[in-house]
């Protein structure tokens, strides 16, 4: 009886850390097994476009060097719903941090709490809430294209573009061939 009382009194523990420490927090996600979440944001820009655009390149690069089973487990959405909180979470654990504007979220304190404690169960249903409004990163990142050919008919297929002083540009060797 002794092991589930002190597991219990250890869920509703909250560890304080002043910041995130980036090296600590990879750490416990290289080990963990089942869970992982983040949501990070960043000082205010004066183009967050931008920014959000270099992110999302950043963790498409990211998704590239993985193997095709870990891509698979990947998976990156956008929101247009401040958080309010963020949550690193790994397996049972999370660090919950309450956003201060014009800085990095890690940059603040942050409460290394239990998922199953009520702090925990909040934020872990703020972010499902966050997660279910959100889009999928290729919507920002992929177009799809119906290409039409008077002779070959219609095909449909997927590729990288970008706006540039308002105009579109597509890239994909299906268009040329």
């Amino acid at each position: 009886m002794i092991g589930p009382l002190i597991s219990r009194a250890q869920e509703g523990r909250v560890r304080e850390h002043i910041r995130l420490d980036y090296e600590w927090f990879s750490a416990q996600v290289y080990g963990s097994t089942s869970n992982v979440k983040v949501r990070e944001l960043g000082e205010q820009s004066a183009d967050i476009r931008r920014d959000i655009m270099r992110n999302l390149c950043t963790l498409d690069r990211f998704a590239l060097r993985l193997d095709e089973n870990s891509r698979q487990l990947l998976e990156v959405r956008l929101c247009s719903t401040s958080p309010g909180v963020t949550l690193y979470r790994w397996d049972e654990r999370s660090l919950v941090s309450f956003l201060t504007v014009g800085r990095f979220s890690g940059e603040g304190v942050q409460l290394e709490v239990a998922v199953r404690s009520p702090l925990g169960t909040f934020v872990e249903q703020r972010f499902d809430e966050l997660w279910q409004q959100s889009k999928r990163m290729e919507r920002f990142t992929h177009l799809p294209v119906t290409l039409v050919d008077a002779t070959d008919g219609r095909r449909e297929f997927s590729c990288r573009f970008v706006y540039v002083d308002d105009c579109l540009y597509v890239a994909g060797h299906d268009l040329v061939s």
